[in-house]
């Protein structure tokens, strides 16, 4: 398999394997606080780019300050960033075709899939075809009970949802509104910070939907429309912050450099330490995998490795991470201040390579990416670089690819990335 034979491949999966077992979503620093919010280098979004989180769609402004959301309703679904017509009773809809086949709303999109053997279809579930009598199992928004030998389904009321505690299945009342957005304070300083989505089915929050508005120097707000993340300094919480222990605070008096006051939500509060330094620009990736957005918000890096029978000519490499999903771009045969565009039908010198890991394989399996496009892999990539201020300043532009699964993989034969974006700091 080609690679441009770069040392970096085994870098990113060192990289990943840090972030999994050094660090989880609840243990990152803290960025929300007064101290942390900084006006020049707040973004809420990757500049001029379509996304959806959720059924929200939204465009961000060209600054990355601000976007404009766009509530898909009804039966719609959001794809690259707009609101599409679904063929779905319901975004979520999960049903039956017949006793044996599950139908379920995917991407806008009715698909069917034959339960496993020994099961069968009920109320938008496959539940075991042997049943014992009284036995309770959980349907899309609807109980299945076992009488007779057979599954009775009946619908929980309007506010309600099924859910089972220590093996019983029951309906009850939701926790929350399917989609309601608010916000929370996860790191525990008394800002809000954090974006929380209710799931689907309103049994809690959905942590595929939660945002860290702080990661960005941006802090969480409700409006009319719910929670979004702003450019404004972070409101407190209406509990206060847990004692982070230690006693009163270290250093001498006279260290201290002085005091500004800040307003807050109406509050005045003192920030001890004198002038906020200035945040760097955070780095920022996302991309549409299968319809399906995925943001890099775990790392994301640019390197670029030297040839060193080319001085000056190597590859550009672009890693990105969302939990244990890594993507990464490779561009051989270029200048570290290299821009342009490259695709796979491109011939010359210059080449590119994309590969992806999902986390269900491991180095031993596969000798580099599990999906991949151009080199040996085959499919389709197009990049582009848009602004490369290589050394000290940002590398910013699109991707998109179309990938084949390594031999001997099981999962899907291709998976396709659409609106690929990037803006990163060398």
């Amino acid at each position: 398999m080609k690679s441009f034979n770069s040392p970096l491949l085994p870098f990113a999966a060192c990289v990943l394997a840090l972030m999994v077992t050094g660090c989880t979503a609840d243990e990152e620093p803290s960025l929300s606080g007064p101290g942390s919010y900084d006006e020049a280098s707040c973004t809420v979004c990757v500049a001029g780019v379509k996304s959806c989180h959720g059924a929200w769609a939204s465009t961000c402004s060209e600054d990355g300050k601000a976007a404009s959301p766009l509530m898909c309703g009804g039966s719609q679904v959001c794809k690259s960033g707009d609101c599409k017509s679904s063929t779905c009773p319901s975004a979520g809809f999960k049903g039956c075709a017949d006793e044996t086949t599950l139908s379920a709303c995917s991407n806008g999109a009715l698909t069917e899939a034959p339960c496993d053997a020994n099961e069968v279809c009920a109320g938008g579930a496959c539940v075991s075809a042997i049943c014992e009598e009284g036995a309770t199992s959980c349907g899309h928004f609807s109980l299945a009970t076992c009488s007779g030998g057979s599954w009775e389904v009946v619908e929980c009321a309007a506010g309600e949802t099924c859910s089972e505690t220590t093996g019983v299945a029951a309906c009850g009342s939701q926790k929350c509104s399917p989609g309601e957005r608010t916000c929370a304070d996860k790191d525990g300083d008394g800002y809000l910070e954090t974006i929380q989505v209710c799931n689907a089915l309103g049994t809690g929050g959905d942590p595929a939907l939660t945002v860290n508005c702080g990661a960005t120097q941006a802090a969480c707000f409700e409006t009319d429309l719910g929670a979004f993340c702003q450019c404004a300094a972070p409101k407190r919480t209406s509990v206060e912050p847990e004692e982070q222990g230690g006693g009163e605070e270290s250093g001498a008096e006279e260290d201290l450099i002085g005091e500004i006051d800040i307003q807050i939500g109406g509050e005045d509060f003192v920030q001890v330490g004198g002038d906020i330094p200035p945040s760097e620009k955070p780095d920022l990736a996302s991309a549409y995998k299968n319809g399906e957005e995925i943001s890099f918000d775990s790392y994301a890096s640019v390197n670029f490795q030297e040839n060193p029978e080319t001085p000056g000519i190597g590859t550009l490499q672009l890693i990105m991470a969302a939990g244990q999903k890594t993507l990464e771009l490779q561009i051989g045969g270029v200048s570290p201040d290299w821009s342009g565009s490259i695709n796979a039908d491109a011939l010359g010198e210059v080449a590119g390579l994309m590969g992806y890991n999902d986390g269900t394989a491991s180095q031993e399996e596969v000798q580099g990416f599990k999906w991949g496009a151009g080199g040996d892999y085959g499919g389709n990539y197009d990049f582009t670089i848009d602004t490369n201020e290589y050394p000290d300043g940002r590398i910013t532009g699109s991707f998109l690819g179309l990938l084949n699964i390594f031999p001997g993989q099981v999962g899907q034969e291709q998976i396709e990335f659409e609106d690929g974006a990037f803006d990163l700091g060398w």
